[in-house]
């Protein structure tokens, strides 16, 4: 069985981020684990949600940005592992 760490790995390789330092921002109550990760002069917010779906967070933020409201840029989605860069 791949773990859970090899899974956002190869997610962050795929999208160009496997070389970002890694910083564990505050937990909610919620089982979302939240990693800001830095990289060059980038960053970016890795969820890692362990129970809930990631899709519906992608879906409003996709809707809002059609609307022309401010929204986080969804740069993967990966609904099987509940994971959202």
């Amino acid at each position: 069985m791949v773990e859970r760490a090899e899974c956002i790995d190869r997610l962050l390789a795929v999208q160009g981020w496997s070389g970002a330092a890694r910083t564990l921002l505050a937990n909610d109550a919620s089982g979302r684990r939240y990693v800001r990760l830095y990289q060059d002069s980038e960053s970016a917010v890795l969820m890692d949600s362990v129970h809930e779906e990631v899709a519906p967070f992608g879906f409003v933020a996709r809707r809002l940005q059609a609307l022309g409201m401010s929204a986080p840029e969804i740069y993967a989605e990966d609904d099987a592992l509940r994971l959202l860069l």
